[in-house]
């Protein structure tokens, strides 16, 4: 799955969430035999609150 592939499914399921419009940064493992290669790891989330 290529990472705009990846961001295309979550803007279409977040949509009408409080995740809509959330910026996703996605980085593709090259090596298929590595840990994890085979699957989706959140490694970070940044969240602001209204004030």
């Amino acid at each position: 799955m290529t990472p705009e592939h990846f961001a295309g499914h979550f803007e279409d399921a977040s949509r009408g969430t409080v995740a809509e419009g959330a910026a996703v940064d996605c980085h593709c493992e090259t090596d298929t035999g590595a840990a994890g290669a085979q699957g989706i790891r959140l490694c970070d989330l940044e969240l602001e609150y209204p004030p």
